[in-house]
């Protein structure tokens, strides 16, 4: 027992990688409070149109409210609203990083959503990137009523990464999890990411529930999908929510 507590505490230190940066100069952050009493940082850009979709954003594990301001304001730009929001021991959220805190966090935010802003879940599109796409199937899996889930260069779970799925602890077990999702999936992953490799992408994306989408985004690697993809980034997630532009 120890063993493992202590080899859990290791993959936590790994997996999760906070930036030391409380972003002073950002605007817009708010402070949702746990019921554990400590608070998570949440920034909120609503759509462009009153109806309009908004995405839930769940970001990687060495990125904060600042590093994806850039994703915030181009998911604007097309229109969207954007919720993103700083995971336990992240930015200036309090805590310590953690998949259970991860999973606290992400509720936290559906409901600041769905029951203080008064969003239909209907309109939320629940969307991860790289390790915010285990906190993006895990929501995805406890609720029904969201109108997709879009995991971008997503992992079967954090230890088959690297080959080691069979160890006790994995944390962000998606494989296991997908199949319980209840509405649209899309994936989307470069067929030259070196951090989790496209493989990690085809076997989520043959576990998932139809009605699904797989993109395959020739030549990206982990961290220049839209960038690789350019408008067709667009028209891939516009076709798929059933959006004319």
């Amino acid at each position: 027992m120890l063993i493992t507590l202590c080899a859990g505490c290791m993959a936590d230190k790994i997996i999760f990688q906070p930036r030391p940066d409380l972003y002073p100069k950002l605007e817009g952050v708010e402070m949702l409070a746990l019921k554990n009493s400590g608070n998570i940082a949440l920034k909120y850009t609503p759509p462009a149109q009153e109806e309009g979709l908004i995405f839930l954003h769940c970001h990687g594990n060495a990125e904060n409210l600042r590093t994806i301001q850039w994703r915030q304001e181009l998911f604007a730009l097309k229109g969207y609203g954007f919720c993103a929001f700083d995971y336990e021991g992240y930015g200036r959220s309090s805590g310590k990083p953690s998949e259970a805190g991860v999973r606290r966090d992400v509720l936290r935010v559906w409901r600041y959503l769905t029951e203080e802003k008064k969003i239909p879940p209907e309109r939320i599109v629940i969307h991860g990137f790289s390790l915010g796409t285990g906190a993006a199937v895990f929501l995805a899996s406890q609720i029904t009523n969201a109108k997709a889930l879009i995991l971008e260069a997503p992992f079967t779970s954090t230890y088959g990464v690297v080959g080691l799925a069979w160890v006790p602890g994995n944390r962000f077990v998606s494989i296991d999890r997908i199949p319980q999702v209840k509405m649209p999936v899309m994936i989307m992953h470069g067929d030259r990411d070196r951090i989790i490799p496209f493989r990690h992408g085809k076997k989520l994306f043959a576990k998932a529930p139809d009605p699904k989408r797989f993109f395959h985004i020739r030549g990206a690697g982990h961290n220049n999908i839209i960038a690789t993809a350019g408008d067709t980034y667009w028209q891939q997630i516009n076709e798929f929510l059933q959006i004319k532009k």
